[in-house]
C-alpha cells in the first residue's frame, strides 16, 4: 500500500512549523529533497553524522528517495536498525514504512498527539526510541528537539524553558 511522504505531507500542510531543531517543514523537505535528487533510489546507507538538524535531512532524504518517490510503500523497508547484542550478537533488525507508521498511530492513541508538541530526543539516533521521535514527528507534523547527546543540564534547561519541550523520551541507565 503507497502513502503520501510524510515529511510532503508536513511541509505542505505545516510550512512554518518548526520541524526539527531550528528548521522548518519547509526548509527540511527542500533539503531532503535536494539531497534525494543525488541518491540512487532505493540505495543503502548508514548515516555517519552525529544527531542533529543534518541528520534529519540525510535520514528524511533516504526516506523520500524510495523507488516511489513522493510515497512510501508501506511494505517496503525504510531502515535497518542494530539490535544492542545484550543477549546475543548484535544483529540488523529491517523496518518498515508501516513499522513506523503503525508504531506512530500507536504511540498518538497511547499518548494523545498535540499539534504544538514538541517532542525532545536526547537518545542517539541509533537508538529506535531516538530514530522514532524523528519519524513520528515527520508523521504527526510536530517538532523535534535534537541535542547531539545527552547532557542533564541541557536536558533540564529545554524542560525548563517556557513555551519549550512537551514531551521527552529518555532511557533509564541498568
Amino acid at each position: 500500500m503507497l502513502v503520501e511522504s510524510w515529511l510532503a505531507r508536513a511541509a505542505r500542510a505545516n510550512p512554518d512549523r518548526l520541524a526539527v531543531n531550528e528548521l522548518t517543514y519547509k526548509e527540511l523537505f527542500a533539503a531532503a529533497a535536494a539531497r534525494a535528487r543525488e541518491l540512487e533510489p532505493g540505495s543503502h546507507v548508514e548515516i555517519a553524522l552525529p544527531p542533529g538538524t543534518a541528520f534529519a535531512i540525510e535520514l528524511h532524504a533516504h526516506l523520500l528517495a524510495g523507488p516511489t518517490p513522493g510515497e512510501h510503500d508501506l511494505d517496503r523497508v525504510a531502515v535497518e536498525v542494530r539490535t544492542s547484542g545484550t543477549t546475543a550478537e548484535p544483529r540488523s533488525v529491517p523496518l518498515t514504512y508501516g513499522n513506523w507508521l503503525w508504531s506512530a498511530l500507536g504511540s498518538a492513541a497511547a499518548l494523545g498527539v498535540d499539534p504544538n508538541e514538541r517532542w525532545l530526543c536526547a537518545m542517539p539516533l541509533t537508538h529506535v526510541g531516538g530514530l522514532s521521535i524523528l519519524i513520528r514527528s515527520a508523521i504527526y507534523g510536530t517538532t523535534a528537539i535534537v541535542h547531539e547527546r545527552f547532557e542533564t543540564g541541557a536536558v533540564l534547561e529545554e524542560l525548563m524553558r517556557p513555551g519549550g519541550v512537551t514531551l521527552v523520551s529518555l532511557v533509564p541507565t541498568t
